[in-house]
């Protein structure tokens, strides 16, 4: 069976939800990254979702800083949805309702779309022909500022 040639893992929410215990959840996270290298595939780590029932955990926020540490030291990227998710609710004004499905804790499609490099490029292609309103936005708003948020980091 062939290697992945790259792995991206959504870490941290579920321990974040069922009960955190931030060395086992160190541990776990940098034993998962150094099996995942192992392969042969590069690994880039997805932090939680900023969610209602996320958030409302006092350990998320050490939660993420162990992400971005772990990842740091183990030398693989680390794709910051949480920041970009805030940034979308507390600085864009955008209702959870808009980017959450109706459990009030996954991602619905639209905004797993909006991320993907297809769902980029079709910004970028509609843009180019005419001014495409998505859901949530006014005419012509980006929902992600790049200056202020940084959404990749190593």
């Amino acid at each position: 069976m062939d290697s992945p040639a790259s792995t991206n893992w959504q870490v941290g929410t579920n321990a974040v939800l069922q009960g955190y215990e931030h060395s086992k959840s160190d541990a776990l996270i940098r034993d998962g990254i150094r099996r995942m290298k192992a392969t042969g595939a590069d690994v880039a780590l997805i932090d939680p979702q900023f969610a209602p029932k996320v958030i409302a955990k006092p350990e998320i926020e050490d939660m993420v800083d162990l992400i971005s540490s772990a990842a740091k030291q183990e030398n693989v990227e680390v794709f910051h949805r949480f920041a970009l998710m805030q940034h979308w609710h507390e600085i864009d004004g955008m209702p959870f309702e808009v980017f959450l499905s109706s459990d009030g804790l996954h991602m619905n499609d639209l905004q797993l779309f909006r991320q993907s490099p297809h769902g980029r490029g079709r910004r970028c292609g509609d843009a180019a022909s005419a001014e495409r309103q998505w859901p949530g936005e006014s005419t012509g708003a980006n929902s992600i500022n790049k200056s202020s948020t940084q959404l990749w980091s190593t």
